[in-house]
């Protein structure tokens, strides 16, 4: 059984790491641009990739590790998805007011960029309880991980289909299981992380994909009908991308700091960051990068990227900006559900 006052006291490891993971998610996303307008840089292929091959499967499955209660988790489902359309509502409200875009109902509801993680995390939590009571769920959710990737689904679909693995598996990992990857020999963690590092070179180097083409598998956003030949190629190819995403994660688990750090607060205050950048990438990619100035130059256009990533996360990690943002949410999700209650 699950116990959820095992892990009711704060623990920075998650707090550290997602800290990382945040600062990751936005560098990603405002350097993504400035790598399709300029082209293929090896430090910076390099890097994206390293970042994409674990970010949000590590992002999901402290979701899912702090899931554990799950009455209390489909409760707070509902502020997610208050929170999820907050994020639609800015992000077509940017691009209408920059560019004219039309505000429409699809627009919406079908998730902008980075939104399709605050629904996904809705939908998980909704339907923990009931996904748990599917016998060998874990197996089942690693099969459906590959499989997802022979459909012509939406990238928002595919990508809560996929990831659901990693959500599950924070759910039945326990405290003791963290304790011990925390335990093993430092050499153990370091020896699996140049493995993936140095597997990663050698399937770029070796011409077996592209850099560009692994990070998208990474991103769930191409499926196996983008390989020629055997379909199976593909499928193994994605099987290599969930054993990578895998040994990453526990990596970082095994060796990242567990005390309270300079940056422990960027974490708790991560989904607020996830918001802002959100906003930031589109006003980025459409708008800051075409300035004469920085159209220029590829590493004024990455400093650019830089800096602007820097003021997001201080901006929106802010304990007072995020708290403040909080508070409205949970008013705005009381004040949704008191019509709901009348009615019963």
């Amino acid at each position: 059984m699950n116990n959820p006052d095992k892990i009711s006291e704060r623990d920075y490891l998650f707090d550290n790491l997602k800290a990382l993971l945040i600062v990751l998610v936005v560098l990603v996303h405002l350097f993504a641009p400035v790598k399709k307008q300029f082209g293929a840089n090896v430090w910076i292929d390099r890097f994206l990739v390293l970042a994409c091959s674990f970010h949000m499967p590590l992002f999901v499955f402290i979701s899912g590790y702090f899931s554990k209660n799950i009455q209390k988790g489909r409760e707070k489902a509902g502020e997610i998805l208050v929170l999820f359309f907050i994020g639609q509502l800015l992000i077509v409200l940017t691009r209408f007011l920059l560019y004219g875009e039309a505000i429409t109902l699809s627009s919406l509801l079908k998730p902008q960029f980075s939104m399709w993680y605050l629904l996904a995390l809705f939908l998980w939590r909704s339907f923990l309880g009931g996904l748990v009571r599917i016998r060998y769920i874990l197996p089942v959710a690693f099969v459906l991980n590959i499989l997802i990737m022979g459909t012509d689904l939406q990238t928002w679909c595919i990508r809560v289909v996929s990831f659901a693995f990693f959500f599950l598996a924070g759910y039945y990992t326990q405290k003791d299981t963290i304790g011990k990857i925390r335990r093993l020999p430092k050499a153990v963690p370091i020896l699996a992380l140049l493995v993936g590092v140095v597997s990663v070179e050698m399937v770029i180097s070796g011409g077996i994909v592209s850099a560009g083409t692994l990070r998208a598998m990474m991103l769930r956003t191409i499926t196996v009908d983008h390989f020629d030949g055997s379909p199976l190629y593909g499928y193994l190819g994605f099987v290599y991308i969930f054993v990578l995403a895998v040994l990453m994660c526990g990596v970082l688990l095994a060796l990242f700091p567990s005390k309270k750090t300079c940056f422990s607060y960027l974490g708790q205050n991560s989904l607020t960051i996830y918001l802002g950048q959100a906003v930031l990438y589109i006003v980025f990619y459409r708008k800051i990068i075409n300035l004469p100035m920085l159209a220029e130059s590829a590493l004024k256009a990455y400093l650019a990227a830089t800096v602007l990533s820097v003021l997001c996360i201080l901006i929106f990690g802010n304990d007072k900006a995020s708290g403040g943002f909080n508070r409205a949410v949970k008013k705005i999700y009381a004040l949704v559900r008191k019509p709901e209650e009348a009615s019963r």
